[in-house]
């Protein structure tokens, strides 16, 4: 038989050589049951009676086949592949149908015969692939992270510029207030001698007009020159003092420019806070007779030298020992006319605490309210009477403690108990 269907082969030009004979599926394939890959209760049959290519979406990719043996000889014994996912054929004895689940997206084709047979019965299906299996999704996913990756950067740079901006702003108004503040005290402190001088300097021209006029009367009266003569002298002793005020408040805006200026060196801080203490109260007291302080200097032992610009924190602490000793004597004439008694004192300490020297100037003076304590560190301001402060030494002395040695100066103040002023400093 098989000789014969060579023959005709041959002889129409049709190839046989390992072709096998093609069966409509439904000779041996009973149905084909599609189920998701997740195995739901959700399935269909494919329509064996099409001789098309079955169209299965990503989800239907789990099949089972099922075969009938009413034209197989050996209705028992069947081969059976799944082409695009196996090359081999397996064999079925005594069975009835064949699983294939999660199969990857492609073109397929089962193909199954009796053991003892050339006869195939074939089905073809494409399943749909998950498009992350496509060609295309790794490089476009690339694309994608690169695109995102672009955008945060751009979102973090312009985050930050924007903050670099706006801090850069914060310190431009900064500086700005700062400047007002500073021109606005530097006018309102000069302005008030620079008036005394003007006003008694134009007294003092109309008086010696009136002495010149006087001298030159044949008849002119000695009282009335002599009077003209002690005016003119006085209103010269005033213009002296208000003009060496204004040259004192330009010294002191020139020691605060100059506030950070000197070296560095070795200070054994305890010895330096007490001469200075001792110098402060000497010379107060040699101003205001009559006055009197105690002080106590409490410091731990073995205190390690600083390295500091002695010249600097000397500057500091003539500053806020004088500040202590003018609120006390503030508040020692508010004692005077009563009954209670009023024992002035000033209270130090110097105590280490791990990489800090912290140094602590306590006075039992008038003390200050919230108001005059959040501008006690501005320039120009201060509490004392025209004339007797410019408002620039705790302005310098913050300046050299922060800006000169990166410590901290803070003060602590109740009205009518007293203040205290905290000075930290770092060794290393």
């Amino acid at each position: 038989m098989k000789i014969i269907k060579l023959f005709f082969a041959l002889f129409f030009g049709i190839g046989y050589f390992s072709i096998a004979q093609l069966s409509k599926p439904s000779e041996i394939i009973s149905s084909v049951s599609v189920v998701s890959g997740e195995l739901d209760s959700t399935y269909f049959n494919l329509d064996l009676n099409k001789n098309e290519l079955h169209q299965l979406k990503d989800n239907q990719n789990s099949i089972v086949f099922h075969f009938q043996n009413d034209t197989i000889s050996d209705k028992k014994s069947y081969l059976y592949r799944l082409r695009g996912l196996e090359t081999f054929w397996n064999k079925c004895n005594g069975c009835n149908e064949a699983h294939y689940s999660h199969l990857d997206g492609g073109t397929y084709t089962f193909e199954i015969k009796a053991k003892n047979d050339d006869k195939i019965s074939e089905i073809k299906f494409n399943i749909e692939g998950k498009f992350w299996h496509e060609w295309w999704f790794v490089p476009m996913l690339f694309v994608y992270i690169l695109l995102i990756i672009g955008i945060l950067a751009y979102i973090f740079a312009a985050f930050r510029l924007r903050l670099k901006l706006k801090e850069q702003y914060s310190i431009y108004t900064s500086k700005l207030n700062s400047m007002s503040e500073l021109t606005s005290g530097i006018a309102h402190e000069i302005q008030n001698p620079l008036n005394f001088v003007n006003n008694f300097s134009e007294m003092s021209l109309e008086m010696a007009q009136e002495l010149k006029n006087e001298v030159e009367k044949p008849d002119g009266e000695k009282d009335f020159i002599l009077e003209l003569t002690n005016d003119i002298f006085n209103n010269q002793q005033k213009i002296m003092m208000h003009g060496q005020r204004a040259s004192g408040i330009v010294k002191r805006m020139l020691e605060h420019s100059n506030s950070i200026v000197g070296s560095f060196e070795p200070t054994d801080i305890k010895t330096l806070i007490e001469n200075q203490i001792i110098q402060s109260i000497h010379l107060f007291k040699s101003k205001n007779l009559g006055f009197e302080v105690v002080y106590s200097l409490d410091a731990d032992k073995d205190l390690p030298q600083l390295k500091v610009i002695k010249q600097g924190i000397n500057k500091v602490l003539i500053n806020i020992f004088d500040n202590a000793l003018y609120a006390i004597l503030v508040k020692q004439k508010d004692f005077q006319n009563k009954t209670e008694s009023f024992n002035p004192f000033i209270n130090i300490s110097i105590k280490k605490n791990e990489n800090q020297i912290i140094i602590k100037i306590s006075d039992n003076g008038k003390g200050m309210n919230d108001d005059v304590k959040a501008k006690i560190f501005q320039p120009f301001f201060t509490t004392k009477p025209t004339g007797e402060g410019t408002g620039l030494g705790l302005s310098l002395a913050y300046d050299i403690v922060t800006k000169g040695h990166g410590g901290s100066l803070e003060v602590e103040s109740t009205e009518g108990i007293g203040t205290t002023f905290t000075i930290k400093l770092y060794f290393l």
